[in-house]
């Protein structure tokens, strides 16, 4: 009787370390795919994003003052957070060029990172930042445009393989058993 007692409970104990481990690397996974999508929305995003700035600064209104303006409007997706706690650092008085920098260490993407050096670049040197961004918009929209179509190229041979295994056996099972009901009856 002792002795089932202290197997129930090991078992227990073992069940319940086991599900401690599980639930830990359910939720360091799902946090993995959370970032990755959130990082995907900010690249997919930038583009539109940049095409307003450049028209807002086209309009003569001054860097931080365009990104104010951009980010007053419009929906509260990924990209306007990130660059909301940039405005916000800035309005607390951290300097423009280390807010951006950290805006580019928590989106480490490449767009992204493009996107800072330039801006850093402008405000240091100078130059038409306008433009840049315009044409900067127009090839991160002409990359992600080739990222959607060589996966579009991909998806048939991702398919292939669910369709063997599933569809194609199931389509043949009635066929093959019609055919195995004949046999039988003949003989």
């Amino acid at each position: 009787m002792l002795l089932v007692a202290v197997t129930m409970l090991a078992t227990g104990c073992l069940s319940f370390v086991l599900m401690i481990v599980a639930t830990a690397l359910y939720q360091t996974l799902n946090a993995r795919q959370l970032r990755q999508q959130r990082l995907h929305q900010v690249r997919c995003q930038l583009p539109a994003m940049m095409e307003l700035l450049a028209m807002l600064l086209t309009a003569g209104l001054p860097l931080m003052a365009a990104m104010q303006q951009l980010l007053s409007q419009g929906s509260h997706n990924s990209l306007q957070k990130e660059l909301r706690m940039v405005v916000a650092a800035v309005r607390t008085g951290e300097p423009w060029v280390n807010a951006m920098q950290r805006f580019r260490e928590r989106n480490p993407v490449a767009e992204v990172s493009m996107f800072v050096t330039m801006l850093i670049q402008s405000s240091q040197h100078g130059g038409a930042l306008s433009g840049l961004l315009g044409e900067q918009a127009a090839s991160f929209r002409q990359t992600l445009a080739e990222e959607v179509e060589q996966q579009a190229q991909e998806l048939p041979v991702r398919l292939l393989l669910p369709l063997i295994v599933f569809v194609f056996p199931a389509t043949m099972l009635p066929f093959i058993g019609i055919i195995a009901a004949k046999v039988m009856w003949q003989t």
